[in-house]
């Protein structure tokens, strides 16, 4: 009766074709809607992407999958294992939809003889009319097109077939694979701008080719779980396509405006803001830019030029406000950050406040580089009832802060996702804080790696679900040898609150304090872990009611090392890495970790290359690349910078670095407050080995970080001067 009465007053107020049929929130008052951009050219459809240069990418960062059955989605798989993403344009006076889709993925997987729902592929869901009940195409406007990997042809899918055409194209050059498949969908009526269709999308990942659902083990989309408007009540995992009134908008947007910025300045980056439209990107030069910038705006995209020798720098000119502000109230909705240095050093050698604060809804922070706040990167809103959703943090650098690096305010905010940063050198919190998750609610923290933190690497607790996976969180041996660290735990939960945590393949190591602390009423379950050579136990648990620990590999803790206590596959042994001196956590060949993991820990999809998954957070064995836009960035030995050596040292240490092809080198020093104070090496290097030797005269004993940039990649680490 309830959500009959919903429907009639919502009949009473708009027309039949509803604007937005779901909402990222309770309320209904943050469509779900991503965008189709207007173009001036007909890209052709051959599988190749040179014609969408100008349209921005959209990524598909959630997981439509729930294998351990707690109604929410399951974690996002590794980048080199899965990522999927679209973009979509039109032109005035036609009636057809361009897509081009990607997918970066270790294996391809398709089979003719078995359903297309457990292949590789894509299934695509349009209600060109967005009529009230799209739902599961039938008899009405609305439709599906499906596609096994490598077929362009529609496949087994329900509803009317349109007119189209498709073309796929393949590299399988390098690891991970590569695969763009390109489509022209005819509507039934002539686009315009402002035009919203019903629209959902789903890639499919499998590892097996049969006919078992749990093989689909990956199903990406666009947005998380999602509330229906007429039905009043939040749609389950993998049930979008069950309900009613259940998909998404895509809007047609004018084609994206790009306003250039360079060579720095006062406020010219906010002007930039002030100037663009929703959907425009505004490109940013190298130079100093001294301003705070505050979005206020939604689809708005800052993308930041770093290289070698040059980046695009924000200095807040009010140390008190946020150097970047994504202003709360959802004003600012859809908002990427990318490719940024953001310092709050100021001239004086005050720190500024805050990094970048997100205000707003499905804001992605990807690829900055952010030092010297107190706080670097803060999800929050003004008020405690207010959520920020669906938060994407990721492939940040965040160093030299006085409190937690990325950190929720008021409580944190459900589906967000923050992965694959290195944060280090924090003198006081958490390297990620997320505490105060509301019920049924999830966030994903994985494939991080965090040192050096003053009080523990992750801190986290609510009522909500948390995956914890994949991090790499240790204490180096200058911290450990400096007579001024002190530092608490690896992980720790000291949440009076129950909430459930799934924590899984990490590797943690050398902390003051234990490796984990557990506490309160909350649900433990690990699995994968190594925890050695910390100063307390591998797991304090404090009053837990309900922990389950397995395969995993705890030693050398002092405190002592309980997991042979529980389950039946772990063991103390020494993990054989390769060098915890030099901050190096990958296994040898005689690692006892190697295929000693569970290969699917509560369901999930985990990237494992051997007969099973490996504990820890490296894998042995696998391809070390990082995927960002239509880069494949590796890592191979040919480029590196090493451990200094010997280290600690007094006075002189010789720094070693690989050149993987000739080019301008730049190795500088720098203090823990951030002030360069030295260049070992400049200039134009040939390509292969090559070594230095800093002497240190005239310093004060400390821990020194030295930088290496060559051909738009940078490596640091850390030394220890002792007098």
């Amino acid at each position: 009766m309830k959500n009959f009465m919903l429907w009639c007053l919502l009949s009473a107020f708009v027309p039949l074709t509803i604007h937005a049929q779901v909402y990222l929130d309770p309320d209904f008052t943050i469509p779900a809607t991503v965008y189709a951009y207007k173009t001036p050219t007909i890209p052709v459809i051959d599988g190749n992407d040179s014609d969408w240069q100008d349209i921005p990418w959209t990524q598909a960062f959630y997981n439509d999958r729930d294998f351990n059955g707690d109604g929410l989605p399951d974690p996002l798989p590794d980048e080199r294992d899965f990522v999927g993403r679209f973009k979509a344009a039109w032109m005035d006076g036609s009636s057809v939809l361009y897509l081009l889709l990607e997918f970066i993925d270790d294996e391809f997987v398709f089979d003719e003889s078995i359903s297309w729902y457990q292949t590789d592929g894509v299934e695509i869901r349009i209600d060109p009319l967005n009529e009230d009940k799209a739902g599961e195409p039938g008899s009405g406007s609305a439709f599906n097109l499906g596609f096994r990997f490598d077929e362009d042809t529609r496949s087994g899918i329900e509803g009317p077939e349109p007119e189209y055409s498709a073309a796929w194209g393949l590299d399988e050059s390098s690891f991970p694979f590569n695969a763009t498949l390109e489509i022209a969908v005819t509507l039934p009526e002539i686009l315009i701008k402002d035009y919203e269709m019903g629209f959902h999308l789903f890639f499919n990942d499998t590892d097996t080719r049969d006919e078992d659902p749990s093989s689909k083990v990956a199903a990406l989309q666009l947005w998380p779980q999602l509330w229906d408007v007429l039905l009043a009540t939040k749609l389950g995992v993998d049930a979008t396509w069950a309900n009613t009134h259940s998909w998404g908008g895509l809007v047609c947007l004018d084609a994206p405006v790009i306003h250039n910025v360079s060579g720095g300045g006062a406020g010219v980056i906010q002007q930039a803001v002030d100037a663009a439209k929703p959907g425009d990107i505004i490109a940013v030069g190298p130079g100093l830019y001294t301003e705070n910038i505050d979005i206020y705006k939604p689809n708005i995209r800052i993308i930041g030029s770093r290289t070698a020798t040059d980046s695009a720098v924000v200095v807040p000119v009010d140390p008190t406000k946020a150097a970047i502000n994504i202003q709360w109230g959802e004003t600012a909705v859809d908002v990427i950050i990318d490719g940024l240095v953001v310092d709050g050093k100021a001239q004086d050698g005050s720190t500024a406040s805050t990094g970048i604060f997100i205000g707003s809804s499905s804001a992605r922070i990807l690829n900055n580089v952010v030092r010297n706040f107190v706080q670097p990167v803060v999800i929050g809103a003004a008020e405690p009832e207010l959520k920020v959703l669906n938060t994407v943090v990721q492939g940040n650098t965040i160093y030299h802060a006085s409190d937690s690096g990325i950190r929720s305010g008021e409580g944190a905010h459900p589906n967000t996702v923050i992965r694959y940063n290195t944060i280090y050198g924090l003198t006081g919190g958490y390297g990620i804080d997320q505490k105060g998750l509301a019920a049924n609610s999830f966030i994903d923290l994985g494939y991080n790696t965090i040192s050096d933190v003053r009080q523990c690497g992750i801190g986290w607790g609510g009522e909500g679900v948390f995956a914890i996976h994949h991090n790499v969180i240790y204490r180096s041996l200058a911290e450990q040898l400096s007579p001024t660290s002190e530092m608490d735990d690896g992980i720790e939960n000291q949440e009076s609150t129950a909430s459930t945590s799934y924590i899984y393949n990490n590797t943690i190591s050398g902390w003051d304090s234990d490796g984990a602390q557990l506490n309160g009423p909350s649900s433990y379950s690990l699995r994968n872990n190594i925890v050695t050579s910390n100063d307390g136990k591998d797991y304090d648990l404090r009053s837990t009611p309900v922990v389950d620990i397995d395969y995993s590999l705890s030693y050398e803790n002092v405190g002592g090392d309980i997991v042979m206590e529980y389950g039946t596959h772990s063991k103390i042994a020494d993990p054989a890495f390769e060098s915890e001196d030099d901050e190096n956590y990958s296994l040898t060949a005689t690692s006892p970790a190697i295929d000693a993991g569970e290969a699917e820990p509560f369901g999930f999809k985990v990237f494992y290359v051997g007969a099973s998954a490996d504990a820890g957070a490296i894998e042995y064995g696998a391809p070390v690349v990082r995927v960002k836009h239509n880069t494949i960035l590796h890592s191979p030995s040919a480029f590196g910078l090493k451990q200094n050596y010997p280290n600690p040292f007094n006075p002189s240490t010789t720094i070693s670095f690989n050149v993987a092809k000739s080019g301008n080198i730049s190795l500088k020093v720098y203090d823990v407050t951030g002030r360069h104070i030295a260049t070992p090496a400049q200039g134009i290097y040939q390509a292969g080995r090559h070594e230095v030797v800093w002497n240190a005269d005239g310093f004060a004993s400390g821990v020194y970080l030295y930088t290496m940039s060559s051909n738009g990649i940078t490596e640091s680490r850390k030394m220890l001067l002792v007098r």
